[in-house]
């Protein structure tokens, strides 16, 4: 039995628009973090730590993520001068 979207039912007008918190633009488009996870804490069966991709968007006015779209529990971790400026 196929499913249906739920949201396939809901009009434009009834959508309240989603804006960047720290410049106000309404253009995002999607990123991902990036989380490492030890060896040790992954399954027997690989001798690596493993690499989890976290999807997101960001502003693409200023690459601020917004808190809604960052996963519970994760906080922005601080940036080293090189790279503040650059998202990729």
């Amino acid at each position: 039995m196929q499913q249906q979207n739920p949201l396939s039912n809901v009009r434009f007008d009834q959508t309240t628009g989603v804006v960047c918190e720290n410049c106000g633009s309404n253009v995002f488009t999607e990123g991902l973090y990036l989380r490492k996870v030890s060896k040790f804490l992954v399954a027997a069966t690989s001798d690596k730590d493993q690499v989890i991709p976290v999807p997101t968007f960001y502003c693409i006015k200023c690459q601020h993520v917004n808190k809604e779209f960052s996963p519970i529990g994760m906080e922005e971790e601080p940036k080293n001068e090189e790279s503040a400026d650059r998202i990729f």
